[in-house]
């Protein structure tokens, strides 16, 4: 960021939602495969070299994938039925823990928090902000909007950022977690 240059760390290859680990050496992306199926590889940050290829018994199709620490991940996919999960990943077993129920509302961008993950889901006609505790799997709708809200996360005060959907376009909202009515969702 301060020096203002970028690298191409791969080539030709099918990679997306990229996120980089705490340490800035290993980037975790989704593998699109010609055939359609798809997995995570964990890549090396600074050739590009493939370290690892996760396990995907259950054939999800990964979304946004973010690291929650080196060994765990956490991504919204889609099973081939069609229906979405938040799921954590063990990253070398490929073993998968679900954080949501499945349904076929959109489920998408995942942050991480400490132990908390912010993502935002469809709701009553509407796609809103929600948290799920990585300790108790408990969920919790933070918004109740009537236009979609997208991108949360969370900053060092403590506040909620978020992208707000209006007729002008897209505004950067904020809302402070303090006061925020953390309702349990079901």
């Amino acid at each position: 960021i301060h020096s203002g240059l970028q690298r191409q760390v791969t080539f030709r290859s099918k990679y997306f939602s990229p996120d980089i680990n705490a340490a800035g050496n290993e980037l975790l992306a989704v593998n699109v495969n010609t055939n359609g199926t798809n997995n995570l590889h964990r890549l090396d940050a600074s050739t590009g070299k493939l370290i690892g290829q996760v396990p995907n018994p259950r054939n999800y199709f990964f979304t946004q994938t973010k690291y929650i620490n080196g060994n765990t991940a956490v991504s919204a996919a889609r099973n081939p039925q069609g229906n979405m999960v938040l799921i954590t990943v063990d990253l070398t077993t490929g073993a998968t823990y679900n954080l949501t129920p499945f349904s076929f509302n959109v489920i998408g961008y995942p942050f991480v928090k400490g132990d908390t993950v912010y993502f935002n889901a469809s709701n009553q006609n509407a796609d809103k902000i929600f948290a799920v505790s990585l300790k108790d799997k408990r969920i919790y709708r933070l918004t109740n909007n009537i236009n979609g809200v997208y991108y949360p996360a969370v900053n060092g005060k403590n506040e909620l950022l978020f992208s707000a959907f209006s007729a002008g376009g897209y505004r950067l909202a904020k809302l402070d977690l303090h006061t925020v009515d953390w309702k349990e969702f079901p």
